[in-house]
């Protein structure tokens, strides 16, 4: 700002022109107000009137006192105006322009900050305040406010923009904010287009269903035409298993589209167990499977059968236990793995292991986003890359909240018993990033603890607790050493605090006081599926159940014989991970700030697959056995794919 006086002259010279508020006077570099008046008081208002000004804000309070006067100083115009005999001259100058911020409910003071600035009144001096973030200047208010969800800063921060969004055409075609990605550049909570124009929650069947016949074609001409505009992979098995009745339905498998993160709240559904030939003959794909539903109406990214009792409750999440919470070594993922995960009962281990408080665990997932057509066409994460879950909150006596996170990050992972594909999570540097939310209304958070685990011997990861560029969220920053490292868990402490007078509120707490005010979806009691024979679990090939087709009682034996000879070696589970020395997380008080980084497209990235050696292993054997033993077993060969 430019110094500048503000003088009373008490002998003013007589004017040879007259001055009228339309003809503007236009000052460089130090400027000054002038007053005239036909009578000079030497006591009252104008005695300390001849003083050096520091700011606009100062020099209009002297203004003021001269008569309760009204001053706004604006771009490219001067005003004048008399009352009485004062005749007062408010003005712009060229080398410091003010501009008029919105918004000032009639305050003068408003008007003297630039756009995306408000006038801090607190101090001894009125100053302008500079909003950042994701706020936007409110002169009403004197402070800067939250542009909230589907809105952003302009490049002044003075007004909320609509986020941009990504292209899309077509009913299933993802649809993200390309502003608000995660540390990933991964979109944050896509939905389908469907669920923007017309609204509601889409059927694929009915939308989709005519790009597939026979459950292992695809026409791709009409999936874009009728479907999505994106590209996806169509992810199916190709063994003979659904002639018995497996991985049999729309699509007898997966159509899969990107890697995506979303948020919401993780409950227990079921494991799917693991390939057991010699204790019930059973081939199962060993998944965790858990439901993350969103408890807000929008419920981004779900079909209609996200929301059904023959489906989901919720997104799906899928992880096999073998390449994630098998080789997982902190304390909650171990007591996870050793709690009754074959129980699905609501008072199971492991069913209050995701519900201690009645709604569920906090999350932030990052899996490949994909329909599952052989359940009927649902939305899933599968497989499931990274998961962080807030396994306990708590509001302290200093009225702040601690809260408990575990977390495990992989970069690779299977499509399931009804897929053959591996899918890849690649980054660059090998550096992965985890956004823990703040709870509702924290102000501030500070790390006490963080600890993890590598998965593999030699050279392990580091990790990082950090603030964030995006307001309310808490940073995870995970550097792998090498591409192929297979991953790491951990767990962290942090602690929120919040504005005095201002109630803490837990994640949880949050959400279920909303859900009692009508603002929030939940759950009609169960989350179960309707039927068990829905679960993810059906998919296991159950060799008892094909022997019993088989008449002939040494024919029978002889196909056991076979089977047991061909699928055994496959179906050997790795022991789990012994928990080994953890590794500190590195972190700062305060914590600091990780720089965001490059902005990533609004378009979709084309998924990293290879084939799932182990799963077309399994599948080639069984596709032997059965041809060797079809004409015994009543199965019709399916048709070519």
């Amino acid at each position: 700002m430019k110094m500048g006086f503000a003088k009373f002259d008490m002998n003013p010279k007589p004017s040879k022109k007259r001055l009228y508020p339309s003809r503007p006077i236009e000052y460089s570099g130090v400027y000054s107000l002038r007053l005239l008046r036909a009578k000079a008081r030497n006591s009252g208002p104008l005695a300390n009137i001849d003083r050096p000004v520091s700011d606009e804000a100062q020099l209009l309070r002297q203004s003021k006192e001269l008569g309760n006067l009204s001053v706004t100083l604006c771009q490219e115009k001067t005003l004048m105006k008399i009352y009485s005999s004062i005749l007062l001259v408010a003005f712009s100058f060229t080398s410091s322009v003010v501009h008029a911020q919105p918004g000032g409910c009639g305050d003068p003071r408003a008007q003297l900050c630039s756009p995306g600035q408000y006038v801090d009144t607190s101090g001894d001096q009125d100053a302008c305040r500079a909003c950042t973030g994701n706020t936007v200047a409110n002169g009403c208010a004197r402070s800067c406010d939250q542009c909230g969800t589907k809105a952003h800063p302009n490049s002044n921060h003075s007004s909320c923009v609509a986020d941009p969004l990504s292209p899309h055409s077509k009913p299933f075609d993802l649809v993200w904010d390309t502003i608000h990605l995660d540390y990933n550049n991964l979109p944050q909570n896509p939905l389908w287009a469907y669920q923007l124009n017309p609204g509601g929650l889409p059927d694929f069947s009915s939308i989709c269903g005519s790009a597939f016949s026979g459950g292992n074609s695809e026409n791709t001409a009409t999936l874009a035409k009728v479907c999505t505009s994106q590209p996806t992979t169509f992810d199916i098995d190709h063994s003979l298993e659904e002639a018995f009745g497996y991985c049999q339905g729309l699509i007898n498998g997966h159509l899969t589209w990107m890697n995506a993160t979303y948020t919401g709240i993780v409950l227990w559904d079921s494991w799917s167990g693991d390939p057991d030939f010699f204790a019930n003959a059973d081939l199962a794909d060993g998944d965790f499977n858990l439901l993350l539903w969103d408890p807000f109406p929008s419920q981004n990214g779900y079909t209609d059968l996200n929301w059904s009792g023959s489906g989901e409750f919720g997104i799906g999440l899928e992880f096999k236990d073998q390449d994630s919470v098998n080789k997982a070594q902190g304390p909650w993922w171990v007591q996870l793995r050793n709690s009754d995960i074959t129980n699905n009962s609501l008072t199971s281990t492991t069913t209050q292991m995701f519900n201690p408080s009645g709604g569920g665990l906090p999350a932030v997932v990052t899996g490949i986003i994909g329909i599952d057509g052989v359940h009927g066409g649902y939305t899933e994460s599968h497989p499931v890359f990274s998961i962080a879950l807030d396994t306990h909150q708590a509001v302290t006596q200093d009225n702040t909240v601690t809260e408990n996170w575990v977390y495990f990050l992989r970069t690779k992972g299977n499509g399931g018993g009804c897929s053959e594909d591996y899918y890849t999570w690649t980054q660059p540097n090998n550096t992965f990033y985890i956004q823990l939310p703040w709870p509702n209304g924290a102000t501030g958070v500070k790390a006490t603890t963080g600890e993890f685990w590598g998965w593999q011997s030699g050279a392990q990861p580091q990790g990082w607790i950090l603030g964030s560029q995006d307001p309310g969220f808490t940073l995870l920053k995970i550097q792998l050493p090498t591409s192929s490292y297979p991953g790491t868990d951990g767990q962290l402490t942090l602690v929120y605090s919040f504005p005095p007078g201002t109630k803490a509120t837990t994640q949880i707490g949050a959400v279920i006081g909303n859900a009692l005010n009508g603002q929030a979806v939940m759950p009609a009691g169960n989350v179960k599926r309707a039927s068990s024979t829905e679960g993810e679990n059906e998919d296991a090939i159950d060799l008892a159940k094909m022997a019993a087709r088989i008449a002939d009682p040494a024919v029978k034996a002889k196909f056991m014989a076979d089977a047991k000879q061909a699928l055994s070696p496959l179906t050997a589970v790795p022991p789990t991970a012994t928990p080994g020395k953890s590794i500190p997380m590195s972190f700062e008080t305060p914590l600091k700030v990780e720089p965001r980084p490059p902005a990533g497209s609004g378009q979709v990235t084309a998924l990293q697959t290879s084939p799932d050696l182990v799963n077309q292993q399994m599948h080639a054997a069984i596709k032997k056995l059965m041809d060797t033993y079809r004409p015994q077993l009543g199965a019709s060969r399916p048709a070519q794919k």
